[in-house]
């Protein structure tokens, strides 16, 4: 019997062996397809500004196109409202939830006098964008306005000093999440040109 029992023992080794090499590989890929799972769906197809026009009923509200520059000189005492549109797309056979846009809107300030080139300056307005869901396979519009409080409060400050922005930019990320190490496809830019200037004789800027 002892006989009988050796032999099963040293004939069911390898298959022990076997299975123990197969759980230790789903251990060490379960990780991996976990990562895998995890990456990156939902990316930035576009981002662009866009300037509002008074709505052709009374009360309603705004109607925003696009713009790639804004008309608003520093005596201006009402301007049109303006915003940022970026598009989501998911490119993934499944929904992405949860997804949050950081973005950062800096300005490049130039002196009211004369016609010196302006310099860009540090991000003045910091925020962030909840994105409930975006569907797998399709595509979705965000707008992002700015704040009018900050942004109002920030050029009548910078109108008090002599200067003024000649073109502002905004800077949007797809906030990562853990096992994403890679931004392709997920941080873009745009600017937009501030028209406030008188050209030059001559056709001079």
């Amino acid at each position: 019997m002892r006989r009988c029992e050796s032999r099963w023992i040293r004939y069911n080794a390898p298959v022990k062996r076997a299975a123990r090499a197969v759980l230790v590989f789903a251990v060490c890929a379960c990780p991996v397809l976990i990562a895998g799972a995890a990456r990156a769906q939902v990316q930035l197809q576009d981002l662009h500004w866009q300037v509002a026009a008074k709505s052709p009923r009374p009360g309603g509200k705004p109607l925003y196109h696009d713009a790639p520059q804004w008309l608003r000189p520093p005596d201006a005492k009402a301007a049109g409202q303006i915003r940022a549109m970026v598009t989501l797309v998911n490119r993934s056979t499944r929904s992405e939830e949860g997804v949050l846009l950081r973005y950062a809107v800096s300005a490049r300030l130039a002196p009211t006098a004369g016609d010196s080139d302006g310099v860009w300056t540090v991000p003045f307005l910091l925020e962030e964008k909840h994105i409930p869901k975006v569907k797998a396979g399709g595509s979705r519009e965000v707008p992002i306005p700015l704040n009018r409080t900050v942004f109002g409060a920030y050029l009548r400050r910078k109108g008090r000093t002599g200067l003024w922005p000649d073109a502002l930019r905004i800077q949007v990320m797809i906030e990562p999440r853990s096992g994403e190490s890679s931004l392709d496809g997920r941080v873009a830019e745009s600017v937009m040109k501030v028209l406030w200037r008188q050209p030059a004789a001559g056709g001079g800027k």
